[in-house]
């Protein structure tokens, strides 16, 4: 049975976060810092014995393995399959497992748009987030003119959307380039329990690389063209 135990993310992250946990488990108390290499971190109340277990001589393995023999993946819905056949081409499910990944992931389903059909506009709100199954999706945004310039172009095996998760609103256009396009779209949860903590950390950490490593993308294409 998953623990009911919420999980509550400060709005600001915790500097020496390593020495806090310690400073914890010495006092044998029942609130514990939990994160994923000092980026995210999430303070999650448990029970004295969610305590205990996670203070167990278990490794991580230990505990993957112990966890794996419940999870039943041929109750997974088609579109759950489907996610974890991809799931190691996503850069924040980098690392996770599983049953990890279909914790994570919500509202999963697939989607079929047509050429020039619009998958969300600039400035509208979403928390949906998309993997290109097949076809072309052209990513756009209003220059000072009020009007749409092509910024990028992505393909089969590539993600758009990831950054609902950080802002309130859509930061560029999309729309279908190709005939048609397949596309698996998804949600992911904003409320994870104790269960779900680090999985979650991990979730975000992945997707602060990955978002940072664009950034560095795009200040040498503009570095480039104003050389």
């Amino acid at each position: 049975m998953r623990s009911e135990h919420k999980v509550m993310i400060p709005q600001e992250f915790i500097d020496e976060a390593s020495i806090h946990i310690n400073d914890l488990i010495s006092r044998k108390t029942s609130k514990i810092t939990l994160l994923v290499d000092q980026v995210i971190p999430s303070v999650v109340m448990l029970s004295q014995s969610d305590f205990d277990r996670l203070n167990s001589n278990n490794s991580p393995q230990d505990i993957n393995t112990q966890t794996a023999s419940t999870f039943d993946k041929t109750k997974l819905s088609k579109e759950e399959s489907m996610l974890l056949t991809i799931k190691d081409r996503i850069n924040f499910f980098k690392d996770l497992g599983e049953e990890d990944v279909i914790n994570m992931a919500s509202n999963i389903k697939f989607i079929r748009p047509k050429l020039n059909d619009v998958i969300f506009e600039q400035g509208s709100h979403g928390k949906e987030i998309y993997f290109i199954i097949k076809g072309i999706v052209s990513i756009s945004s209003l220059n000072h003119s009020n009007e749409n310039t092509e910024i990028a172009t992505l393909d089969q095996g590539q993600v758009f959307g990831e950054m609902a998760m950080i802002n309130d609103s859509r930061s560029a256009k999309a729309s279908v380039k190709s005939d048609e396009a397949f596309l698996l779209q998804m949600t992911l949860i904003e409320n994870p329990t104790c269960d779900d903590a680090v999985a979650f950390a991990k979730v975000y950490q992945n997707m602060l690389k990955a978002l940072a490593q664009k950034l560095v993308g795009s200040n040498n294409q503009l570095i480039s063209f104003i050389s």
